[in-house]
């Protein structure tokens, strides 16, 4: 997972989603974590990597971690669920404006998100999307 020449190939969003998938899926072993970052010679990847590993813990992973770990895998899917449907529209139309963005980051439930997850992948356009909201 850790092979560079693969990361620097990975459009920027996809490498966010994985490592959002890393966080939200179990202990991570913060040491290795560290270690493999730093082993990266981009220092555009070394950095997005370490500033999504920062707010991850921010935005309650590891707070949740410590609150009960299911409290925080609940806050890694819906930040997951949100990230995806961002990504399928942005896949799907090139462009995401940033209210359409906060929007989808404000919402919390998570049958809510699988459905807009659904409509982003089916809309036709991002205005029939945002009607879903």
């Amino acid at each position: 997972m850790w092979d560079e020449r693969l990361l620097v190939q990975m459009p920027q969003e996809l490498f966010e989603r994985l490592l959002l998938y890393i966080f939200s899926h179990g202990d991570v072993d913060k040491d290795a974590f560290t270690r493999n970052v730093e082993s990266i010679t981009s220092a555009e990847i070394q950095s997005t990597a370490m500033t999504l590993a920062q707010q991850f813990r921010q935005e309650g992973l590891s707070q949740g971690l410590s609150q009960g770990l299911s409290q925080g895998l609940s806050q890694g899917r819906l930040l997951a669920l949100q990230s995806a449907i961002i990504e399928a529209l942005a896949i799907r139309f090139d462009h995401v404006p940033a209210g359409l963005r906060d929007a989808i980051s404000e919402i919390t439930e998570e049958p809510k998100l699988r459905l807009l997850h659904k409509a982003a992948i089916q809309a036709a356009s991002v205005e029939e999307f945002s009607q879903e909201i």
